[in-house]
C-alpha cells in the first residue's frame, strides 16, 4: 500500500525536483538554512504524534533578512519515530555543538535530523516550518 503524501506548509514542499530539507524555500521566496542554526530543543507529544524542534541562529551566520526572525519552529505531526540515537556530552559549554549537522526528507515519508550529540529519523504526514522573533523561545516550557 502506497504512503500517503506529506503535507508541507511553510515551505515549499521538500518532494518537489530540487528542494531541500536542510536548505528549504520558506513561501515569502528566502532560503532558510539550517546547517547554520542550532538546535535548541525537541518537544516530543507521544499522545498527539508529534515533534516540535526549536532552532536559533549563530549570531555569527545570521542572514541580514531573518534580522527579526532568527527563530525556527519545525512541526513535524503523525510522527512515529523510527530510530532515535543520543550521546550525553559532558564536557561541552553550553551551546557548543548543538549544530545542525544534517536534515533530511527521504521519500515517501522519513524526516531525518542530526546534530552534534542526537540523531533521530521519524514517519510523518504533515511538516510545518514557521520563522519567528527572538521572543518566541519564551513559550518553550
Amino acid at each position: 500500500m502506497d504512503e500517503p503524501a506529506v503535507i508541507f506548509e511553510g515551505c515549499r514542499p521538500w518532494t518537489e525536483p530540487g528542494a531541500s530539507a536542510y536548505e528549504p524555500d520558506l513561501l515569502d521566496g528566502k532560503v532558510l538554512h539550517f546547517h547554520d542554526m542550532d538546535l535548541l530543543r525537541i518537544e516530543v507529544e507521544p499522545e498527539l504524534r508529534r515533534l516540535t524542534l526549536w532552532f536559533r541562529w549563530d549570531s555569527d551566520w545570521l542572514p541580514t533578512e531573518f534580522r527579526d526572525t532568527p527563530v525556527a519552529r519545525l512541526d513535524v505531526h503523525g510522527a512515529r519515530v523510527v530510530a532515535w540515537d543520543e550521546e550525553p556530552v559532558e564536557d561541552v559549554p553550553a551551546g557548543v555543538g548543538r549544530e545542525v549537522r544534517a536534515l533530511d526528507f527521504q521519500p515517501p515519508n522519513l524526516v531525518h535530523c542530526e546534530s552534534y550529540n542526537i540523531g533521530f529519523t521519524a514517519e510523518v504526514r504533515r511538516v510545518v516550518l514557521a520563522v519567528l522573533p527572538s521572543d518566541a523561545t519564551s513559550t518553550m516550557t
